[in-house]
């Protein structure tokens, strides 16, 4: 819940926002051919977008974008409407001009992945956020069909199929403390099949205590070694996002943002509601704080600008953090996650908070060993971000 006193009330402005969308995620659909335990979505909503308000989200975008702009297909599972993205892709590439261009994303589970769609996504151009948990016990703790058949064997089988084609894929593991002990065996696994890009997220609202943190510090450690032990013979291609992001906010030394949700990234929903992010879909309470729109009558601009006025108001206090040897090239800006984890937006999650000191005090002592090895991938990251 909220604070007695809206932090938002403070904030009301009735002008309209400066707006220049980079992108949205499209929720194609609520529905899911899989059972995960762990969903943010919930099990509340069973919307289907349809093609005229998917043919208004790409209008939309289109009206706000200036240069390039990505479209990241979302569920929900979205290749349960393969059709439907197929159609939306189309009509978005016809929308093209000299000034607005488009970009194509897809969240999937990979259980629908076969050569048709492959190619398809090959053709246009697609990345790919391939949600995968690992190795078998890591995905059957949570990640198993509606009916509660294993999806690790199909799964695995579409993921060899898509890092074959070429395409840009990240694989996302979901860690829970009831599959955090098989972490590092996870990453090797993804690692040894070619994975070449790894995002693994928390489930942060899932009841993190002190011997399940214990366990995930030894397993970043070891995710650690393993990267270092890969990178060493001068391979630059492998970028685990959880060492990466925070070894590129130590060298620009510049404050971890936050997102550009509600800014220049939005979710709209299966029934055409717009919001924040696709974190908020789910419920009837983060639904109401995080909605700022709706394709049919078009953004909420007061409401936008009364949520970000209170969330960049939030960033200068530090969310309420203590001070801490981390506090510049931290997570902790993340509403979402702390709306889920506190029931308040401007509260920092305490285990959000647990999570990013083990993160980064390994991220910093990796990147630190692979400097004094000369490796080239700091070389050319410092090269890049200090000089390019």
């Amino acid at each position: 819940m909220q604070s007695q006193e809206d932090p938002l009330e403070s904030h009301r402005i009735g002008c309209r926002m400066k707006m220049n969308v980079c992108g949205i995620h499209l929720g194609l659909t609520d529905n899911c051919n899989f059972g995960c335990e762990y969903c943010f979505c919930g099990k509340q909503r069973s919307a289907n977008l349809n093609l005229d308000l998917g043919k208004r989200a790409v209008d939309l975008v289109a009206e706000h974008a200036a240069g390039p702009a990505s479209i990241t297909y979302f569920g929900g599972e979205p290749l349960l409407r393969y059709p439907l993205l197929k159609e939306i892709t189309a009509y978005a590439s016809r929308k093209q001009t000299s000034e607005v261009s488009f970009t194509f994303e897809l969240v999937t589970n990979g259980s629908l992945l076969n050569e048709e769609v492959i190619k398809f996504l090959v053709d246009n151009r697609f990345s790919v956020l391939f949600s995968f948990d690992g190795v078998r016990e890591a995905q059957d703790a949570h990640r198993r069909m509606r009916d509660g058949r294993s999806s690790h064997p199909m799964v695995l089988h579409n993921l060899r199929s898509i890092l074959r084609s070429g395409l840009s894929v990240a694989v996302r593991p979901t860690v829970t403390p009831r599959n955090v002990a098989y972490l590092s065996q996870s990453v090797a696994f993804l690692l040894d099949l070619g994975a070449k890009q790894i995002g693994f997220d928390l489930a942060f609202e899932c009841g993190w205590a002190k011997p399940d943190l214990r366990i995930l510090k030894v397993q970043m450690q070891t995710v650690a070694d393993i990267y270092v032990a890969k990178m060493l013979p001068d391979r630059q291609d492998i970028i685990i996002y959880a060492f990466h992001d925070a070894l590129v906010s130590r060298m620009t030394g510049d404050l971890q943002p936050r997102c550009g949700g509600g800014k220049e990234c939005f979710y709209i929903a299966p029934n055409g509601e717009i919001f924040f992010c696709c974190w908020f879909r789910g419920t009837d309470e983060k639904e109401r704080f995080a909605k700022v729109g709706d394709l049919r009558t078009g953004f909420d601009f007061k409401k936008m600008e009364a949520i970000n006025s209170a969330v960049d108001a939030s960033v200068k206090r530090r969310f309420g953090c203590p001070e801490c040897d981390y506090q510049n090239l931290c997570h902790k800006y993340c509403i979402a996650h702390n709306f889920l984890c506190t029931g308040d937006p401007f509260t920092a999650a305490p285990s959000v908070c647990a999570y990013e000191k083990i993160r980064i005090a390994t991220a910093l002592k990796t990147g630190r060993k692979l400097f004094d090895k000369g490796h080239p991938y700091m070389k050319n990251m410092m090269r890049d971000l200090l000089f390019g």
